[in-house]
């Protein structure tokens, strides 16, 4: 029913002078309207959620971070473990100075790859 039917109702009510008629009326617009408002905001989350979950499929684990899978076949990333597995963000890592190294700045995890090689210094 839409809000102006109940005014339409509410003022055929008004007219014939039953004013408990016009009370449950203008309780049920009330109703109503809070009705079509979580309306919304569940279908925004849902849209959200809908989102959220397209990211999480495009997520691939390559030990030990994640990788997101681009439509063209590239690769963006690598993207933290912990905080996407605990807090569900994709936090980029930040290389380090050694090959294969890299740093999460929100949880301050460290993390090393196939790549990794150590630096040595050597005494001469």
């Amino acid at each position: 029913m839409a809000l102006d039917d109940f005014k339409t109702v509410f003022d055929l009510m008004k007219k014939a002078g039953n004013v408990e008629a016009q009370e449950k009326i203008m309780a049920l617009r009330e109703a109503h309207v809070a009705l079509k408002e979580e309306c919304v905001s569940l279908r925004e989350e849902l849209q959200g959620l809908r989102e959220a979950s397209k990211v999480v499929q495009s997520l691939e684990f390559e030990q030990p971070y994640y990788w997101k899978q681009l439509p063209d076949g590239n690769k963006d990333g690598p993207f933290c473990q912990v905080c996407q597995d605990h807090e569900k963000k994709r936090v980029r890592l930040q290389p380090r100075s050694e090959r294969g190294a890299w740093d999460c700045k929100v949880c301050k995890n460290f993390f090393t790859d196939k790549n990794y090689s150590e630096v040595s210094y050597s005494q001469s």
